[in-house]
């Protein structure tokens, strides 16, 4: 693998990351709210 491919892969992954994170923080604000 290349420097670009490598430099891709981890763009990509850190995007999921940061949009896992994110729904997680909705999902507990929500169903904390719900109490």
């Amino acid at each position: 693998m290349d420097t670009t491919t490598i430099i891709a892969l981890c763009a990509i992954f850190s995007v999921v990351l940061g949009i896992v994170t994110l729904a997680t923080t909705i999902l507990v604000a929500f169903i904390n709210s719900k109490k």
